[in-house]
């Protein structure tokens, strides 16, 4: 299969906010969004003109996308192959619909003013945490 549209053609469900794709399931793994048919999918996505939004690295597009869409943003991602064998395909692209796209870059901006990544191991955090719970408990564990 090469493409989305093969994907399609196979009888599979969709789910337009992650790219993932399921044979034998209702909802998305990974944003548990009730899944589409193929022409629901097709018909979502061409339905609106999509615009991406720049992402400093994979680990922000989970986090602002479900920030966006938590706002009433049409969000979505495209991730690199293999498909649906999350977390092995990383998310590259953050896309969201034309019409909202000034309103969705001042939600980014809101959002990157008040989180960070920890040096160490990339996990959000927080502007003001000290310290990442992450790194502590491996620390914990590795004693």
């Amino acid at each position: 299969m090469s493409g989305l549209e093969d994907y399609l053609k196979a009888g599979l469900v969709g789910c337009p906010w992650c790219e993932e794709f399921y044979q034998k399931r209702t909802n998305c793994v990974i944003c548990e969004a009730p899944l589409m048919s193929s022409e629901e999918y097709r018909d979502f996505i061409s339905s609106h003109e999509w615009i991406s939004l720049p992402l400093a690295n994979d680990a922000d597009a989970l986090l602002a996308s479900g920030y966006l869409r938590s706002s009433g943003v049409l969000a979505r991602l495209s991730k690199t192959p293999p498909i649906s064998m999350y977390p092995i395909g990383n998310f590259r692209v953050l896309w969201v619909a034309r019409e909202q796209e000034e309103y969705a870059r001042s939600l980014m901006r809101e959002l990157f003013e008040r989180f960070t990544n920890c040096a160490s191991c990339g996990h959000v955090l927080f502007i003001d945490e000290q310290g990442c719970s992450y790194c502590e408990a491996e620390k914990d564990t590795e004693l």
